[in-house]
């Protein structure tokens, strides 16, 4: 099952998703692990080719609960 869990910032998202995993043994992924790369200091952005892989292999293993928020790189 692959279930993807969204809402606004600080709505709980995240320790709902991590305590859903747990009950059904299915791994966690945030969104920003996807978008982002953690390197020394702060993060980088990946190019979209990037998180296309990452989502691929994601998709690769089955079952899987992510959570995140959209946040668009521009304003409106």
């Amino acid at each position: 099952m692959k279930i993807f869990i969204m809402g606004i910032v600080a709505s709980g998202k995240t320790t709902y998703a991590k305590e859903l995993s747990k009950q059904m043994g299915s791994p966690f992924v945030e969104l920003d692990a996807v978008v982002y790369h953690n390197v020394d200091g702060g993060r980088i952005k990946r190019m979209p080719e990037e998180q296309v892989q990452i989502i691929h292999e994601m998709n690769a293993k089955g079952s899987w609960i992510a959570e995140g928020v959209y946040r668009p790189s521009h304003p409106y």
